[in-house]
């Protein structure tokens, strides 16, 4: 059997008459297969270009533009996991991480273009309104000390509100609409993170949250950076799909994102940041977390903060992280936490730490409120959310939704109350 033949990602999407970002989001589906190649580059079997381009799969490939699956659940170009690791538009997120900053990965999602960038990653074009937070009214910030007691969740969810009714385009549900929005929403969130009311300095996202945190120094907004990265998206959950069913709704962004943070709040979410930080507070030093650990084992209880079903090999989003840790804040408690559960999680555990437990060791090693892990969530996935919003603003048919009745049968028709023939009950939106 002859070897296959490999074409570059400019030659397939010639090839088929298409976009790049098409062609990653055909990788993405399962309808091209692709390896590395040279430098940072990948290459794409030549065989399933040829296949899709004489249209043996034009019904599959169509779907990737088209609006829902035939599974009935809507389609997305945004992000996937593939061989355990996680890929933004298809570009791998821990690499973004390393090599790029907060805003670069904001324009991979919100801002992509055709021509790729010098540096191979497409869609990284210059930002034409990069200082949001000045774009806000001083007087919105006013209202976060009344708004203190609140978690930070409740607080960024009050504060969107008065920032969209501030806005007189919120509802300009257009891509350059949209992202002039997502700016301000990503704003409004970091400095929603404490109930200061001092207005953030007009700069990036990272570097507001670092000013409401009293960090100065070069490594801690690095290693903030690298965190907000990882974070920013993931194959959907029933949190992106709280926010995309917003924006079907036709909801602004700031209510799309307002959606996803009601539902980021629930337990699953919010809950297991917390019993991560229970797990660390119950050990008290790293160097008894394998003895709690085997303790909670031995009582029945949860262990929190390892395992991820989707990443079987391994979190490598925590990874990132750790290793960040390590080498910018090797002596702290929390890098020595990191140290401790990549040792305890595989022998007592059976898997590796998650991301979750993660943040929550940056928080401790950064000196962070113990609620900032929830904060660089949700600042993060912000992102992923408009991105879910933009693609529902364009897309040509209703978002696929349904559910099937299952309670009791409509009761017996009478002689006074007939039925009426053009009403069933069958299904309910």
């Amino acid at each position: 059997m002859s070897e296959p033949s490999y074409l570059n990602a400019d030659e397939a999407a010639n090839r088929l008459g298409i976009t790049k970002n098409t062609l990653y989001a055909y990788v993405s589906r399962g309808l091209v297969r692709s390896e590395p190649g040279p430098g940072r580059t990948r290459r794409y079997d030549e065989r399933d270009i040829l296949r899709l381009a004489s249209g043996s799969s034009r019904t599959s490939a169509s779907r990737v533009n088209g609006r829902s699956s035939a599974n009935g659940r809507f389609l997305t170009q945004l992000a996937t996991i593939d061989t355990g690791r996680l890929y933004y538009r298809g570009q791998d997120a821990c690499r973004l991480a390393r090599s790029h900053d907060f805003d670069d990965a904001v324009r991979l999602f919100w801002e992509h273009e055709e021509t790729p960038s010098g540096d191979g990653i497409p869609g990284l074009v210059p930002s034409s309104e990069r200082d949001v937070a000045s774009t806000i009214s001083p007087d919105v910030y006013l209202m976060a000390p009344l708004l203190s007691g609140l978690s930070p969740l409740a607080r960024m969810q009050s504060l969107l509100a008065i920032v969209q009714d501030d806005d007189p385009r919120a509802f300009d549900l257009s891509p350059a609409g949209s992202v002039r929005s997502g700016r301000r929403v990503v704003a409004t969130l970091a400095a929603a993170a404490t109930g200061s009311d001092a207005v953030p300095r007009a700069d990036h996202v990272p570097h507001i949250l670092c000013s409401r945190w009293d960090l100065t120094s070069t490594a801690a907004l690095r290693t903030l950076q690298a965190a907000l990265v990882v974070s920013m998206a993931h194959p959907p959950s029933t949190v992106t799909l709280a926010a995309r069913s917003a924006a079907a709704s036709g909801a602004s962004p700031y209510g799309a994102v307002c959606a996803g943070l009601a539902a980021l709040s629930g337990r699953e979410e919010t809950g297991e940041v917390r019993r991560v930080e229970a797990l660390f507070r119950e050990a008290g030093t790293p160097h008894r977390l394998a003895e709690t650990i085997a303790d909670r084992q031995q009582r029945g209880d949860d262990v929190p903060g390892f395992g991820h079903p989707r990443y079987l090999s391994g979190d490598p989003r925590a990874r990132v992280i750790h290793r960040m840790l390590r080498s910018h804040y090797a002596s702290t408690e929390g890098a020595a936490f990191t140290v401790a559960a990549d040792q305890t999680g595989p022998d007592l555990v059976g898997q590796a730490p998650s991301l979750v437990l993660a943040l929550v060791a940056l928080a401790r090693a950064l000196e962070l409120p113990e609620n900032a892990p929830q904060v660089i969530i949700a600042v993060a996935r912000s992102v992923h959310w408009i991105g879910h919003a933009m693609e529902e603003y364009a897309a040509s048919s209703p978002l696929p939704v349904g559910a099937t009745y299952a309670g009791p049968p409509p009761a017996s028709e009478t002689e006074d109350e007939p039925r009426d023939a053009s009403s069933t009950i069958a299904t309910a939106e």
